[in-house]
C-alpha cells in the first residue's frame, strides 16, 4: 500500500510539471475491454488518438471512470467526427471483443512486459509500436523514480528536437 501511494505520489509530481492533475480515486479495470474496443472502432474514422486524450483526460483528471459506458459514450459525444448513437450501437455487439482480448496477450509476448505498470512512449505523433512504428519507442517500467522519469522524458525532448532540425536542412 505505501509502495502504491508512492508511485502515486512520484506520477502526479510529474503530470503536474504538465499541467496535468491525476486524480486517483476512480474506478478502474485491468482489462477496460469496451474502452478498447472503442478506441479500434474511433480509428475507422481516424479519431483514435482524440478519442483515447479525452477518455484518458475523464478518467484521470475528472475521476469518470474510463471503463464507464457512459463515460465512453460522453467523450464520444465530445470528439469531433464520432456519433454517440452508432459507438453505443457498436458496443451492443460483440464486434472486436476477440481482438482485443487477443491484443492483450499479443503485446505482452510481444514486448517481453514483466511487470505493471510498462509504459512506451514515442515522441513522433504517428510513432509507436500501437500506431505507423516510425519514430524511436522508448519502453520505461512503471515503477521508476521522478528523476528517472524526468530524465527520459528529457532525453526524448532533446532527441525529438534534434530530429525536428535535421528535417529542416
Amino acid at each position: 500500500e505505501a509502495g502504491a501511494r508512492q508511485v502515486e505520489r512520484s506520477m502526479s509530481s510529474l503530470a503536474e510539471r504538465n499541467n496535468v492533475t491525476f486524480n486517483y480515486n476512480v474506478k478502474a479495470h485491468w482489462q477496460p475491454i469496451e474502452s478498447q474496443r472503442m478506441q479500434l472502432w474511433a480509428s475507422r474514422f481516424g479519431k483514435a488518438e482524440e478519442f483515447m486524450d479525452a477518455l484518458g483526460k475523464r478518467h484521470f483528471e475528472n475521476a469518470q471512470s474510463a471503463s464507464d459506458r457512459a463515460t465512453i459514450l460522453e467523450v464520444c459525444a465530445e470528439v469531433d467526427g464520432l456519433d454517440p448513437a452508432a459507438a453505443d450501437a457498436f458496443l451492443e455487439t460483440d464486434e472486436l471483443h476477440d481482438e482485443v482480448w487477443s491484443s492483450y496477450g499479443d503485446t505482452i509476448r510481444k514486448m517481453g512486459i514483466h511487470s505493471i505498470p510498462l509504459f512506451i512512449f514515442n515522441a513522433h505523433p504517428e510513432g509507436g509500436v500501437f500506431r505507423k512504428r516510425v519514430g524511436r519507442t522508448t519502453i520505461h517500467n512503471g515503477s521508476g523514480s521522478p528523476e528517472e522519469f524526468l530524465a527520459l522524458f528529457e532525453k526524448m525532448w532533446a532527441e525529438q528536437k534534434m530530429s525536428e532540425q535535421h528535417q529542416e536542412l
